[in-house]
């Protein structure tokens, strides 16, 4: 974008998500304030995945969590792993979706 269109703006070119399921809205409002204090926002998209798991074919709704920042470094990384985990242990989960500037990791 050329810069006299970029007067005033604020780039954030990276962004975080974490996939929560639905059904555990508690979580759900723990990923978003923790990304509020430490990105100074967030947004939850509603979706519904599917993967192969232990049970065979399994469908579930989720809260897609994210926010977008001016950078990404390994401190942030390293927090946003410790809330994924915190979600996957807490709503008991074979594995927990998280996103890093558009690359899936699931942990």
């Amino acid at each position: 974008m050329r810069s006299i269109y970029t007067n005033g703006l604020i780039h954030l070119p990276e962004r975080v998500a974490i996939y929560v399921p639905t059904e555990f809205k508690n979580e759900i409002l723990r990923v978003q304030q923790f990304f509020n204090k430490e990105f100074g926002g967030s947004t939850v998209i509603n979706g519904m995945g599917s993967w192969i798991g232990e049970k065979g074919l399994e469908i579930e709704e989720v809260a897609i969590i994210y926010s977008n920042l001016q950078s990404l470094d390994d401190i942030t990384i390293r927090k946003v792993l410790g809330m994924a985990r915190h979600v996957k242990s807490r709503c008991n989960q074979e594995a927990v979706s998280v996103e890093f500037s558009g690359e899936m990791y699931l942990i």
